[in-house]
């Protein structure tokens, strides 16, 4: 597995694992558009701004994942992993890269995850990530828990 900046031919491909409204917004906030043209999907998810990184295995894309700096930590947004490969421990992988890149910024990690998604819930409380506040209306506008995981 190789774990490494997305490039703009991943986008294509990872736009391509959401088939709804309900699925895109989840994934990705409100603000995401459905249907969407690559252009408005890469500008909604704020690809030449924020910071993704995607996991690759065999030249095929695995998993997806944004972090930015918010609420005073490494904020991590937007983690995906190919449909076809859930439920095989990669979610774990990827987070786990994630941390490996940045294990000498001694900062937090924070995230949102909606109430319904409990797959991904669990992972987050596995890898450490305990529920907290954000001290912003958008958990609650948004049916989300904010997660932390603090460096010792």
């Amino acid at each position: 597995m190789e774990f490494r900046l997305s490039k703009e031919n991943d986008i294509l491909e990872l736009s391509s694992w959401f088939k709804s409204q309900k699925e895109i917004q989840n994934w990705g906030g409100p603000k995401i558009r459905f249907p969407f043209t690559i252009e408005e999907f890469k500008k909604d998810i704020n690809f030449n701004i924020m910071t993704s990184y995607t996991l690759v295995q065999n030249s095929e894309l695995i998993g997806f994942i944004q972090v930015f700096d918010k609420y005073d930590s490494i904020h991590i947004g937007r983690v995906a992993i190919h449909p076809n490969k859930r439920g095989r421990g990669l979610g774990v992988e990827l987070l786990e890269a994630l941390f490996k890149k940045y294990k000498n910024s001694n900062q937090s990690y924070s995230l949102f995850v909606h109430k319904d998604n409990i797959i991904a819930k669990n992972l987050y409380e596995k890898l450490g990530f305990e529920i907290s506040s954000s001290l912003t209306p958008y958990e609650n506008e948004n049916n989300c828990f904010y997660m932390q995981y603090k460096i010792n």
